[in-house]
């Protein structure tokens, strides 16, 4: 548990900066996003933020939110959550904006299982990612990979996670 305690107020104060720093921007190139994040066959809501802090480079953030995570095959409650900050180059190609992305994420689901003799879980993960961002005009499409690993009663628990967003540019 407590490195969730370090970890978290980190991965906030990165999203922060990222946010503020487009005061600073003198060409206000930004970006709303909204879509979801697949964690294996499970499904979180996102929301994301990004914008040009200058010379091309693109930083931005958000969070996910959700009541699955994990799939186990005992009956189980969860609540999920996440946090996301990357940064990435522009490439303007015609009318497109092309910005291949590295960035850190941050997963934490609690898990209670309906089974008393079963223990609760707390998946509290920290991983990288690799995508990119495409830009139309004031349209975009944002694809993330990246893999979490936990271990549960010497179980390894290993997701693929899929990060797809939408984007409204102005």
């Amino acid at each position: 548990m407590k490195k969730s305690f370090r970890i978290v107020p980190l991965t906030l104060a990165l999203v922060t900066a990222c946010a503020s720093g487009s005061a600073f921007s003198a060409e206000r190139n930004r970006s709303f996003e909204a879509g979801a994040t697949l964690v294996g066959d499970q499904t979180l809501a996102t929301l994301g933020y990004s914008h040009e802090i200058g010379n091309n480079i693109v930083a931005g953030g958000g969070f996910s939110f959700g009541t699955e995570a994990v799939e186990f095959e005992e009956p189980n409650d969860q609540d999920a959550w996440g946090l996301y900050a990357n940064i990435g180059y522009k490439f303007q190609i015609a009318e497109f904006d092309i910005i291949p992305k590295v960035g850190i994420n941050y997963l934490n689901a609690d898990v209670e299982f309906e089974d008393s003799s079963m223990a609760d879980f707390n998946l509290d993960n920290v991983y990288p990612s690799v995508g990119g961002t495409v830009n139309w005009r004031m349209i975009g499409l944002t694809v993330d990979y990246g893999k979490l690993s936990e271990t549960y009663n010497d179980q390894d628990i290993e997701e693929d996670v899929v990060r797809v967003t939408a984007s409204v540019n102005f």
